[in-house]
């Protein structure tokens, strides 16, 4: 009741009997708890005869306050425990609702009035409302789908209402019965899901435990919630065993935990109420003492809780830090030890611990509370799994039923097409008076060949500059012509099929492992029909070219998909440079079982020209290491340094320089050459064709692919070394000519048509590539990444640590206080040369050319071409910070 002060200072009521909003909620709180209870025992009592005495509740109401003799005979009658009204709530929540599950209407208004009285948890009340609302809903309505489409309970219709028996009958109409009820079933889940955030684990992991101990007649331990954690030994035991990280950590957060609750307690309840009663009592100029005191018992709180937390945690680790010291420093003893008799594994990422206890501070004796492992064990595993030679893993090769196989698969044509194109043949040398005595037919499963024997005297040249006519008189899309054919007394004549049949890659690689070559390549079938599998370390290099669309990039995943099937990862590993970013990016995920990569780059599969360079050259440096480590072993090539390896007898010793290992075939795969002639030019073309030249004795292999094969791109000096090539179809016989020095390309179909040029061989031969798809890619990657891989990735030695290493890296000793400006200078003018640095920065010829040469050695420009300036190989400031935060 509000106060209001007369002339003499005394109060008076100014308004009496007004209600404060604060006591008009606590009186519509009060009002729901009432309800709640009402309805709750109105429902608590429902009866089902109660309905016979119910006709119209206005009618009844009005009867009331003066009953009639049949109005109290049905209010005796009536069983509900609050009366003829009592009677109708529950028979119109019950029978008119969602039947039972009713009941949740008073809980709902109990949560509310209570919410309301105390001014508190009303988001509490809004979440459980919902959903007890939301179960309410779906267990009436999977009551009244059993009630409808199974025949359960149906007479009795309280246990679904009307509104679970609309709901019920319409998911059984849509689903059925069965499939209603698992659709009802799975909204329940989500909604308890949603609604208390439950854990699928520890759900997993709890009816696991409870089978477990129904299994094996044992009580069961289970873990399924921290919290829940109880020890049945004696606490005496508790105290002399070992207590683990985890158990410290749990008791200082139950006891943080303890303390925010006294601390909130103290914010909100305790200090919300002597707050409000102070402030009536003070004055204005009193009232700022209140939150100064509040501040300062907090304040001694959270002091006293700390100190105690740290004393409990400080007594039961005592005894555990002094037994775990004691373990360490033994440990560390055998560590020593261990170093000492692995003198000969030079690892220095591995360093061993040797200070002494004292020196040992907090942090790191909080983990000695970890459970304890032998430390001799791990170091000597940690030590030798980084070379990679020497680790042993479980590899399961790729099985065929990765790949998937074709219906008409092979050769697939008819032999009236067969009869007919031989009889066209012979009909249209005929009418040139070109005479044939034997023809033969060799169908493939895109092409076939007509072998003919012409009768003496029928010149060769006759039939070749029939090739056009030939094809008018077959209507075919172009054919070739091979006179002769190498070793027999015949001209080969190449008709297309009228339907092309596709060539699986399963039914290839079927008969891979029966080739017996060092690195088999399954190419594809040829025009017999019979499958062709080359060994590239015969070869020993591919050239591979062809235009758009050809099938160029089907043709290198089939390689590469050969060498993986064929080999494990111990005898094999790839270089994959592909500046198109897309077509062999699924290898990414080999990185630890089949590619090698260089120490100087982020990547695995190499993207970008500059990149592209430094694995080149890193790939020479390998193969320069490999033919010091030949020379050592007194072999000449690759499998007789593995073989003099494997015995002991006969193996190498080992030096400061080189190490003996088994040495991998490497394979350098470049899937666009001509963007890399483009932004390289000669620097690429230098280690490529170093490797072509040199690296065939130490297993290091390349096969190179362009789409553009001019004599710009497949210059004179990689063409001497790539013998064996492969050529896909072209658009002129010009670019046929610069692949195979012939013609022919350019007559191919595409679609995988090849021809394929062997070393001494003097034609090619025509095969059609089998086809392996790009979801057969990723699951036969997918399948090796699930493998467990190397510890370590195979690293080719590094660029930047050789320059450093050679005599040529004396330049860099000595960083001249001018080469930052003299490095921006070059980059801005996107060119380099001496007489550029001398006009910008001023400097004499002699002190410009010693920049010059050190910029060349950290990467920043490009080699001396004589007359012509250097080409700039960084483009953007943020590399050449990079380049000087290195030196």
């Amino acid at each position: 009741m509000a106060l209001k002060k007369n002339k003499k200072g005394v109060s008076s009521p100014e308004t009496p009997y007004v209600v404060s909003p604060e006591k008009k909620k606590k009186i519509v709180g009060l009002f729901l708890l009432i309800l709640s209870i009402l309805i709750f025992f109105s429902i608590l009592s429902y009866h089902r005869s109660d309905i016979a005495n119910l006709t119209s509740w206005l009618d009844d109401f009005t009867s009331s306050f003066s009953p009639d003799q049949e109005f109290s005979h049905r209010q005796q009658n009536t069983y509900n425990w609050l009366g003829i009204f009592g009677a109708y709530t529950s028979n119109f929540l019950i029978n008119s609702t969602i039947g039972y599950s009713c009941v949740i209407i008073p809980i709902i208004l109990f949560l509310w009035g209570y919410s309301i009285i105390i001014s508190e948890k009303r988001k509490v009340a809004l979440f459980l409302s919902n959903f007890l609302l939301s179960m309410g809903i779906l267990v009436s309505s999977f009551m009244g789908l059993i009630r409808s489409k199974f025949g359960v309970l149906s007479d009795v219709k309280e246990l679904s209402g009307k509104i679970g028996d609309f709901f019920g009958q319409t998911v059984g109409i849509l689903l059925g019965g069965l499939g209603g009820s698992i659709f009802i079933t799975f909204i329940i889940f989500i909604v308890l899901f949603i609604s208390f955030d439950l854990d699928l684990g520890k759900i997993a992991r709890f009816f696991k435990l409870i089978w477990n101990s129904l299994v094996d007649d044992e009580p069961a331990k289970t873990n399924v919630d921290d919290d829940d954690n109880v020890d049945e030994e004696p606490e005496e035991e508790i105290k002399g065993t070992k207590k683990t990280k985890t158990a410290v950590e749990d008791k200082k957060q139950d006891d943080t935990k303890k303390n925010l609750d006294k601390i909130k307690d103290l914010r909100t309840g305790k200090t919300k109420s002597k707050l409000k009663g102070l402030n009536e009592a003070l004055s204005d100029d009193d009232e700022d003492i209140v939150p100064e005191d509040e501040d300062t018992r907090i304040q001694i709180v959270r002091k006293q809780e700390k100190e105690q937390t740290e004393e409990k945690v400080e007594d039961s680790t005592k005894k555990e830090k002094v037994e775990k010291q004691e373990k360490v420093k033994a440990d560390k003893k055998a560590a020593d030890k261990v170093e000492t008799e692995d003198k000969h594994i030079n690892d220095p990422k591995i360093t061993i611990d040797k200070r002494s206890e004292s020196d040992i501070s907090e942090d790191d004796k909080e983990y000695e509370d970890l459970p304890v492992v032998d430390l001799t064990k791990e170091i000597q595993k940690e030590r030798k799994l980084p070379e990679q030679w020497e680790e042993e893993i479980d590899y399961k090769p790729l099985p065929l039923s990765l790949f998937t196989t074709y219906p008409n698969d092979g050769a697939n044509i008819s032999d009236e097409e067969l009869k007919r194109n031989a009889e066209l043949l012979t009909e249209k040398l005929a009418l040139f008076d070109i005479k044939i005595e034997d023809i033969k037919v060799h169908p493939g499963p895109v092409v076939t060949m007509y072998e003919i024997v012409p009768s003496p005297g029928v010149k060769i040249s006759r039939i070749v500059n029939l090739e056009n006519d030939i094809a008018l008189a077959l209507a075919a899309r172009g054919i070739r012509i091979i006179a002769p054919i190498p070793g027999k007394s015949a001209i080969g004549v190449e008709i297309p099929n009228a339907k092309a049949s596709m060539v699986s890659a399963r039914s290839v690689l079927e008969k891979i492992r029966d080739f017996g070559g060092n690195l088999p390549l399954a190419l594809g079938k040829e025009i017999s029909g019979e499958i062709y599998v080359t060994d590239l370390a015969t070869i020993p290099h591919l050239l591979v070219a062809g235009s758009t669309g050809s099938g160029k990039s089907v043709g290198i995943n089939m390689m590469i998909m050969s060498l993986i099937y064929s080999k494990p990862p111990s005898e094999i590993k790839f270089v994959i440079i592909d500046p198109k970013k897309i077509e062999l990016s699924f290898y990414k995920r080999l990185a630890k079982h089949y590619l090698a990569i260089s120490p100087d780059l982020d990547e695995e599969i190499i993207t970008s020209p500059q990149n592209a360079l430094v694995i080149l050259k890193s790939a020479v440096l390998e193969m320069e290491n490999r033919y010091d480590m030949l020379s050592k072993a007194g072999v000449r090539n690759i499998i007789e340094y593995n073989k003099k390896i494997l015995d002991p007898k006969r193996k190498p010793a080992d030096t400061e320089k080189i190490k003996h290992h088994h040495l991998p075939y490497i394979v350098v795969i470049i899937d666009e050459l001509a963007d890399l002639m483009i932004t390289a030019g000669k620097e690429v073309e230098e280690p490529i064709a170093r490797i072509a030249q040199l690296a065939r004795a130490v297993g290091i292999h390349l096969v190179v692919a362009t789409q553009r094969p001019s004599v710009n791109v497949i210059t004179g000096v990689i063409k001497a070394n790539f013998s064996a090539r492969i050529a896909y179809q072209v658009a002129t016989k010009i670019d046929s000519r610069t692949i195979l020095d012939m013609n022919g390309a350019e007559q191919l179909l595409g679609k995988g048509d090849m021809l394929f040029l062997p070393a001494g061989m003097p034609k090619p031969v025509r095969i059609q590539n089998a086809f392996v798809s790009t979801d057969e890619v990723e699951e036969a990657t997918n399948y090796i990444y699930a493998q467990k891989g190397y510890s370590k990735r195979y690293y080719l030695p590094s660029v930047a640590a050789s320059k450093g290493a050679d005599g040529g890296g004396s330049f860099l000793a000595d960083i001249d206080p001018m080469f930052e400006e003299a490095a921006l200078v070059v980059m801005r003018h996107k060119q380099g040369s001496v007489s550029l640095l001398q006009r910008k920065l001023k400097l004499g010829y002699a002190r410009a050319a010693r920049i010059m040469d050190q910029l060349e050695q950290c990467g920043i420009v490009g080699q001396s071409e004589g007359s012509k300036m250097r080409e700039v190989l960084i483009e953007s400031e943020e590399q050449l910070d990079a380049i000087m935060k290195s030196i």
